[in-house]
């Protein structure tokens, strides 16, 4: 996502072109715009690509929730020396991993992620 004091204007694609060839390359431009648009108001990236009409078939990260409503466990770390697992979900709901969850469970150990989880609704 840009901020607006990123934008540039470009010169228009209409000037000194055959009407049709105008008309196509607006269109495709109002057609990204909507795009762009509907992403920024999405949240997660699964949520861009359903907005985008190509929705996520196998959705799942180890750092952050693929869409802006999913709030269940990321991944599953285990400890080497006892094998006792741990869930990491995100901080928030559509958020980032809960990195410090896992930085307390795996302190002291290694630890291995041994499971991913699907996000896919």
């Amino acid at each position: 996502f840009m901020s607006r004091s990123t934008w540039t204007l470009m010169p228009s694609p209409c000037q000194n072109t055959m009407a049709l060839h105008c008309s196509q390359s607006l269109l495709s431009e109002a057609m990204m715009a909507a795009i762009i648009v509907a992403a920024v108001a999405a949240g997660g990236p699964c949520d861009i690509y359903s907005a985008a009409g190509t929705p996520c078939a196998a959705a799942h990260s180890t750092v952050r929730a693929l869409y802006d409503s999913y709030s269940g466990p990321l991944y599953r770390v285990k400890r080497s020396f006892d094998n006792t697992t741990k869930n990491i979900g995100v901080i928030a709901a559509g958020g980032y991993a809960d990195s410090i969850a896992q930085d307390i469970f795996c302190s002291t150990v290694d630890c291995v992620i041994d499971r991913i989880y699907a996000q896919s609704p």
